[in-house]
């Protein structure tokens, strides 16, 4: 049995329906967990989306601490929902199933990351600035001069 476009569609509106504030949360820490067990032996479905997923997973975490709320809760919920299939451990194809395992998430997955392009490449930017400015910031305070 393959996995279609229509199935991931229907997992992904399940999983993003499911999707609460409060939940998100949740979300965010198992994605984080599942992300770093498997950070060295990727499996191969998920190989090209993996910096693409990870960003999703920080996206995430930035929305539920409340430190980055650009993104439409209707995208949020549908990058949480396939964050939250992605972290199931028996899900349509379980992930326990060496070569096929991964591919029902790689499909929800991707949904989730066509519909959030524009919002991710958005918050990348947000994430990038944000990040030179702490830097610039903690430099500023251990004495070094910053030029403005």
């Amino acid at each position: 049995m393959g996995f279609s476009d229509k199935m991931a569609r229907g997992k992904l509106n399940e999983q993003a329906e499911q999707q609460t504030e409060e939940r998100l949360g949740k979300t965010c820490r198992d994605s984080e967990a599942k992300l770093e067990k498997l950070e060295k032996k990727k499996p191969r479905a998920l190989g090209r989306m993996w910096g693409t997923i990870k960003s999703m997973g920080s996206m995430t975490k930035a929305y539920a601490k409340g430190d980055y709320r650009e993104v439409p809760w209707k995208i949020m919920s549908a990058v949480g929902g396939a964050l939250a299939y992605f972290v199931m451990p028996v899900d349509l194809v379980p992930d326990f199933l060496v070569t096929m395992g991964y591919l029902d998430d790689a499909a929800v997955l991707k949904l989730a990351a066509d519909l959030a392009s524009e919002d991710l490449e958005d918050f990348k930017v947000w994430h990038e600035t944000s990040q030179a400015i702490e830097t610039a910031i903690e430099d500023a305070m251990d004495g070094e001069s910053v030029t403005y």
